[in-house]
């Protein structure tokens, strides 16, 4: 039997590219606020010592995406439709993911997960104490490239060419998305968002797009938390919720899910 066959080199594929993520995650992030630490105690108030956190996150994104593309690209080669190469179609895209993401997040806030077991309220005002410039740069051009790269490029694509099919592979993938976030109401999220990048990868075979609507589903977030928006009556906020999840399935049904499939 072809070694590539064997079950054993399966789940070592799909494995090593989590642990490789995961240990540079530790290690990059570590190294990073230790040596910021270390500043911070000579000049406390500087901008490196009060963005510590960040930078550290920042400087593991940055070294992770050329590390991940190269083994993206050794792994698999685009295959796009050819309208899909056109900008107008990308902004389309990002729009799908603003809408999704605000209609999901609308929805995991509705289920009161995090008020049961979570501490999402402490993360984001961590992560939102940061410099405006560091949280857009990490949240909204950075992770969308990184995590692309590992969670649809290589990890959904590898079970998707050993499992075959669409539901369990982008399952378990969506699933440690979601577990990566490392708390409840984000790990939800992060599922259900992951299941909507499997379905437009399974059509399109390229991953830009995914970028652009994981960027897109960042974006609307990163703005919300800034301005501090709420609506005024649950009512009004679960008819949001609906029309955004309708009108993101509308622009899915009838721009994507229609392609051809590419196997």
């Amino acid at each position: 039997m072809n070694r590539q066959d064997s079950a054993i080199y399966k789940v070592f594929m799909i494995l090593y590219p989590l642990a490789l993520y995961f240990l540079m995650d530790v290690l990059i992030v570590w190294a990073a606020e230790y040596l910021l630490s270390a500043f911070a105690v000579s000049q406390p108030g500087s901008f490196l010592a009060v963005n510590a956190q960040a930078i550290a996150a920042v400087v593991f994104l940055v070294i992770t995406i050329p590390v991940f593309y190269r083994l993206y690209k050794k792994d698999y080669v685009d295959v796009s439709e050819w309208i899909y190469s056109k900008p107008g179609y990308f902004a389309l895209l990002a729009l799908i993911g603003v809408l999704a993401s605000h209609g999901l997040s609308a929805l995991v806030t509705l289920m009161g997960v995090d008020s049961l077991a979570g501490n999402y309220s402490e993360i984001e005002e961590a992560v939102f104490a940061a410099s405006p410039v560091l949280v857009i740069l990490q949240t909204v051009v950075l992770a969308p490239l990184s995590e692309e790269l590992l969670f649809r490029g290589l990890l959904y694509n590898r079970l998707r060419r050993y499992l075959n099919g669409f539901w369990l592979p982008a399952l378990i993938s969506s699933a440690i998305f979601g577990i990566y976030h490392f708390n409840l109401a984000q790990g939800i999220f992060a599922f259900l968002f992951g299941l909507l990048l499997c379905a437009v990868y399974d059509k399109i075979r390229n991953l830009w797009a995914c970028i652009a609507l994981h960027v897109g589903g960042n974006l609307v977030s990163v703005i919300f938390s800034y301005i501090g928006f709420t609506y005024p009556e649950v009512w009004i906020f679960i008819i949001a919720m609906a029309v955004s999840l309708a009108a993101a399935w509308a622009l899915y049904h009838f721009l994507i899910r229609p392609l051809r499939k590419i196997i």
